[in-house]
């Protein structure tokens, strides 16, 4: 049950071994002129949360920078930047390369368009169609080969070694990181705690949770497993389920039979309450996700998975408990906006982004409430 919420801030406690990090983390995304790239582009800025971790970034950061320390890095140190630096011009390179490559078709068909055009008097109409057609690639080719060139030019610049950076009064505290993508899960946890929850997670691995808190219980199992599910579910007043599975063109059954365990864990420990987030695509969503969505992602990378979706909401529908089915739509790393559209009539809806931070704080919230009970609810921007 939730406790008496206090005004702090929940800091980001990092797992390393050295100790326990504690920090709090900003984000900071920036839109692209493409809809269609590998990745949103962010930079996430951590803040030492305590004097201990303060004094441990800085130590850290001087042993890796020239001068300010006699120790050199340590070759271990230095392989694994080497390949953190690797991956991330390879990153750079292939969503520019991406962003090319997208447009490249568009050109024959320009040309071909002209001379069709061209090979008769064209109606005004169909000429100003051209012209826009014409106007818009150009402009997004531009685009992309600017960008393409400035990435080229820095990546040059920081091999050379001719690139500087002066740091500025009042920002010196902040230490850069690379640190793994926050997913849905682990938004549920973070903002379940700051909410005053007492939450006791069942995950494959604890690595897989970041955050350390006197309120979270970390239980190491499977969910295809009955006695790891009847040992996480002893004393609990609600269930969210959060599966997930990477693709696969096998036949999946992670969702329905993991689903199938929680009900009758739920029905043994007489757990009222479940909220289960599935995605876009499943059940009646089917054909609301956009054309490249529904006819190409949907049909080749997720057809099993989201079968196995479809029976995971048939045997909730079909329950006895007390179930909400979350269904959002693309989800990015963003901040929470906290204006989102919550649909169930979806005549003419194609669902576009929503921040996994949003749909975190909207599940957490069907814990208590019954406004959306016994629905499948579709989140959007």
């Amino acid at each position: 049950m939730p406790r008496e919420r206090a005004d702090v801030s929940l800091p980001l406690h990092i797992r390393t071994r050295v100790g326990v990090l504690s920090l709090i983390t900003t984000f900071t995304t920036f839109g692209t002129p493409l809809a269609v790239t590998v990745s949103d582009l962010a930079i996430e800025l951590l803040f030492p949360a305590d004097p201990e971790t303060e004094r441990g970034t800085t130590a850290a950061r001087r042993s890796t920078t020239a001068g300010d320390d006699d120790r050199p890095p340590t070759r271990s140190l230095d392989r694994r930047a080497r390949r953190v630096r690797a991956f991330a011009v390879f990153e750079g390179g292939l969503t520019r390369a991406m962003g090319l490559a997208s447009l490249v078709p568009w050109v024959p068909m320009l040309v071909w368009l002209t001379i069709w055009i061209g090979s008769f008097e064209a109606h005004g109409l169909a000429l100003g169609y051209a012209a826009l057609l014409a106007s818009t690639t150009t402009v997004c080719l531009a685009f992309d080969v600017y960008d393409l060139w400035r990435w080229v030019r820095a990546e040059r610049e920081i091999r050379s070694g001719s690139t500087t950076a002066t740091p500025r009064a009042g920002v010196d505290r902040i230490t850069p990181s690379v640190q793994p993508r926050i997913g849905s899960r682990q938004e549920i946890v973070k903002q379940g705690l700051v909410q005053g929850h007492d939450i006791t997670a069942l995950v494959r691995d604890a690595s897989q949770i970041l955050l350390t808190d006197t309120h979270l219980h970390l239980v190491v199992g499977d969910i295809l497993n009955t006695q790891d599910v009847d040992a996480a579910m002893a004393g609990q007043d609600a269930v969210i389920c959060s599966l997930g599975s990477g693709v696969t063109f096998k036949h999946v059954t992670l969702f329905s039979d993991g689903t199938l365990h929680l009900l009758d864990a739920m029905r043994k420990h007489a757990v009222r309450r479940i909220v289960c987030i599935t995605g876009i695509g499943a059940g009646d969503s089917r054909g609301h996700g956009g054309f490249f969505y529904d006819r190409v992602v949907g049909p080749t990378l997720l057809h099993t998975i989201y079968q196995d979706k479809d029976r995971q909401e048939e045997l909730l529908r079909h329950s006895d408990r007390d179930w909400v089915i979350v269904r959002p739509g693309m989800l990015t790393i963003d901040a929470a906006i906290g204006k989102y559209r919550v649909l169930l009539d979806l005549t003419g809806i194609t669902a576009g982004k929503i921040a996994r931070a949003d749909v975190a704080a909207f599940v957490l919230q069907q814990l208590t409430s019954d406004d959306f009970l016994r629905k499948t609810p579709l989140l959007t921007y």
